[in-house]
């Protein structure tokens, strides 16, 4: 995306970006509930596993890689559709677009509509370690993809 928005506006989607999402974004990681928890799959339920880390633990950095920052949507059907809706070198990032509706699916992690989720996964551990049924799975976007009218902006559908 980089390339197709330019160095102007790709500077100045990660300046909105960073504006509206980098704190909430920072801040999941670190609750004050202090608790990291797996919000369950995507199509809903609760984790089989009851995944939930203690931030304060001393040992929970041993855990973190069981918990997966998963996006509801796929990240490359969300940069295609992106990309073919905003034409190369454009005069805003988020010319013809629904740009925080993007955003929101990119980074949102706190809002009641938000696109980004921790879901227990398939952790880089020894085979005997892993359990099967985690909440993150490689094939889980494949149904939920975006589709152009999802970031179009109204008055641009055909």
């Amino acid at each position: 995306m980089r390339a197709h928005l330019g160095e102007a506006q790709w500077r100045a989607f990660v300046e909105y970006a960073e504006l509206k999402y980098k704190d909430a974004f920072v801040h999941a990681f670190t609750p004050e509930s202090g608790l990291l928890s797996c919000v369950g799959p995507l199509d809903g339920g609760s984790c089989p596993h009851a995944i939930t880390l203690r931030t304060d633990d001393p040992c929970a950095h041993d855990f973190l890689d069981s918990l997966h920052l998963d996006h509801d949507y796929d990240l490359a059907n969300v940069c295609a559709v992106w990309q073919q809706l905003v034409p190369a070198s454009p005069r805003s990032w988020r010319q013809g677009i629904r740009g925080a509706r993007l955003c929101r699916m990119l980074f949102d992690v706190s809002s009641p509509r938000s696109c980004v989720h921790f879901r227990c996964g398939n952790a880089m551990r020894p085979p005997a370690a892993r359990r099967s049924g985690w909440c993150h799975t490689s094939r889980a976007h494949y149904e939920r993809v975006v589709l152009p009218c999802d970031l179009m902006l109204p008055d641009k559908h055909v």
